[in-house]
Parts: C-alpha cells; sequence; structure tokens
C-alpha cells in the first residue's frame, strides 16, 4: 500500500460544529491504528474554521508527531466543546442600562429577539450580538499557539471587495482571522471588513483539493479528501414561519450555500469520472497522448460525512449544552461506521 496524503475540509454551520467535532475524536480515539493516522492539511469555514484551526495547531513543548498531536488536540477540541454553558461562552447582546430600560417600558411585550435588534440598532452596532466571549476563549486556548507552514487555512468573505479568501493561519494573526470566518453577517461583527466565508463559499472544497495536491503528485500516493458537514446536504424542508429578520437572513444564507456546495461536490466527482476514463484508454493504448489540460488531473477519495437532521442541533446559533453533547455523541457513533466501513461514505 502507498503512502496516503489527508486533508479535512470543514464547513460552517454554527452550533451544528458539535458533530464535527464528535466526528474527529472518533476518528483518531476509536481506531487501531491511531498512531499512523493523520491529516496533512485542514480548512474550514465559519464553525469550521474553529475546529481547523485547533486541529492544526500545536503548542511549543508538544510532541513532534502529527499523529499524536492530532489525537491530542480532538480530545481537548471535544473538553472545550463540553465546558460550553449556552449562548453566553459565544456571544451575548449589547449591554445598556439605560435602553434595556426603555425598551422594557415603550414595548414589554417584544420578543428577547426583537429587544436584542432594537438594542443593537440602538447602540449604533454593526450586528445584532456581540461576539466577545468568543474572542475570549480563543484567546484563552490559541494565544500561544502555531501552525506548520501550509497545513491550516480559513475562510473569510472580504465586504469592500466581496472576494473570498482562504488565509493562511500564522502565529499573531490567526486569532483575528479565525474571529472573521466565524462573523456571520447580521448576527455578529465583522473585523477589519472580513466576515464569515460561507458568504461565499460555505464548504471550500477547492482549496482542499488544492492543499491535498500541494506537493506534486506522486504516482505512489493516495489522496484522500474529508468533506466533514454541519447538516444534510440539500436544502431541508421547515415549519418555521420566519418571521424574524436574523432567522430570515440565516435561512436565505444557508439555501444559497447549500446549492453551492452540492455543485462543488458534482464537480469532483466529474473530475473522477474523467480520470477513471483516461486511464482506462491508456490501458487499451499505452501509447495514447493524454491533453496537456487533461493530464494536471488526479483521482480523489473524497469521503463524504453529513449527519442527519436530528443528529445537531435544532438551531445553529443557538448553543444547548445537551444538543450539543447529543451532536459530539452522534460524531463519534458515525466515526465508528466509518472506520469500519469506509466504502460506505466515499462520494461518486
Amino acid at each position: 500500500m502507498g503512502k496516503i496524503r489527508r486533508v479535512a475540509v470543514l464547513s460552517g454551520g454554527g452550533s451544528r460544529g458539535c458533530f464535527q467535532v464528535g466526528f474527529l475524536h472518533g476518528l483518531f480515539h476509536q481506531r487501531p491504528e491511531a498512531h499512523d493516522f493523520h491529516f496533512h492539511g485542514w480548512v474550514g469555514v465559519s464553525t469550521g474554521a474553529l475546529q481547523a484551526s485547533w486541529m492544526g495547531h500545536w503548542l511549543p513543548g508538544t510532541p513532534d508527531n502529527f499523529s499524536l498531536q492530532q489525537k491530542i488536540s480532538a480530545q481537548s477540541l471535544k473538553a472545550i466543546w463540553l465546558s460550553l454553558e449556552g449562548n453566553s461562552s459565544i456571544f451575548e447582546s449589547w449591554r445598556n442600562n439605560f435602553w434595556s430600560w426603555t425598551l422594557r417600558k415603550i414595548v414589554p411585550k417584544l420578543s428577547p429577539d426583537m429587544k436584542d435588534l432594537a438594542m443593537a440598532v440602538l447602540r449604533r452596532k454593526s450586528a445584532v450580538y456581540d461576539n466577545s466571549p468568543l474572542l475570549e476563549l480563543l484567546k484563552e486556548h490559541l494565544q500561544n499557539a502555531r501552525w506548520h507552514p501550509g497545513t491550516t487555512f480559513v475562510g473569510v468573505t472580504d465586504y469592500r471587495t466581496g472576494d473570498y479568501q482562504d488565509i493562511e493561519l500564522k502565529a499573531g494573526e490567526a486569532i483575528t482571522n479565525i474571529l472573521a470566518s466565524t462573523a456571520i453577517p447580521i448576527v455578529f461583527p465583522g473585523v477589519n471588513g472580513l466576515f464569515d466565508g460561507g458568504v461565499r463559499n460555505m464548504t471550500p472544497l477547492k482549496k482542499g483539493v488544492k492543499l491535498l495536491l500541494s506537493e506534486g503528485q506522486a504516482p505512489d500516493e493516495d489522496y484522500e479528501l474529508y468533506v466533514i458537514l454541519t447538516g444534510p446536504r440539500g436544502v431541508v424542508a421547515t415549519e418555521e414561519k420566519y418571521e424574524h429578520i436574523v432567522d430570515i437572513a440565516k435561512r436565505t444564507y444557508g439555501i444559497i450555500m447549500d446549492e453551492m456546495l452540492v455543485e462543488d461536490l458534482k464537480e469532483a466527482a466529474r473530475v473522477n469520472r474523467l480520470v477513471d476514463f483516461l486511464d482506462s484508454m491508456q490501458k487499451m493504448n499505452p501509447h495514447l497522448d493524454v491533453p496537456e489540460e487533461y493530464a494536471k488531473y488526479v483521482k480523489l477519495k473524497i469521503y463524504l460525512i453529513e449527519p442527519q437532521l436530528d443528529m445537531v442541533p435544532k438551531e445553529s446559533t443557538k448553543f444547548h449544552p445537551d444538543e450539543m453533547r447529543h451532536g459530539i455523541e452522534c460524531g463519534e457513533r458515525i466515526a465508528k461506521d466509518f472506520i469500519q466501513e469506509p466504502g460506505r461514505f466515499l462520494f461518486t
């Protein structure tokens, strides 16, 4: 068996990222040969950026062994998610005693979400919620972290140009870029004009493929791309009424991104079929010249890991401890299934 090069692509999805956490933990802690198993690269957007940044980092003084580092990281990532006490661990409403008192007096029956929106408007904030708790969490755990060059990337959208960017994580700049990648427009404030990369690219497959092939192609090497989602593909029907502006924004965002993911996966499958066709033609005619524009393609094993809707929190912006624990457990269960029968998860 030749060498295997692996890259993980982690999609956005807020609190539903707990499924990714459980899957990664199970992947490293439930396989007997975990000491030989590791990823060569990580790409994440939004909540996926949190997982990617944690799994790809290392701390001074830790063992210089990718497999061991990532196994330890998977364990500590799970512990961090299980320690979250609710929304307040990630974000909070903008505080102001005067405006809080005024809103209670003028519109006492206003729903909590609408009060949060009104408070943000009255205080002239760029978003409904303050994500300072998440920033403090990142500082607590990643302040002294390092990343091996060219291995870990997070996706952001630059609202000044409208462009999507994959930013490599480097010491000194990483926390700012991770926070930007999680900044859902309207919900959380951006960072220096940068917002959630999911606005343009919820699941950055193209960057994952580039990272997978970044060291060139070798005849004795296999290439595995792990696409780890936070919910089922496609637009899932819902009975929600969507009367609140934030909920409407999130639903619109989700519908657009689901369609982009499906098309990216189809394109990857088309490339694999093309490589298979060219291989079969060359076996029939060893002297066949493959056009230069096709010779660059290589077949990838694409493992698609997607939870069912009942495996993840109902609302992606609600961080209920019990729901997240359930999501982690479901992720671990799917990891066990994957280890036993990986072929079931191949996307073709």
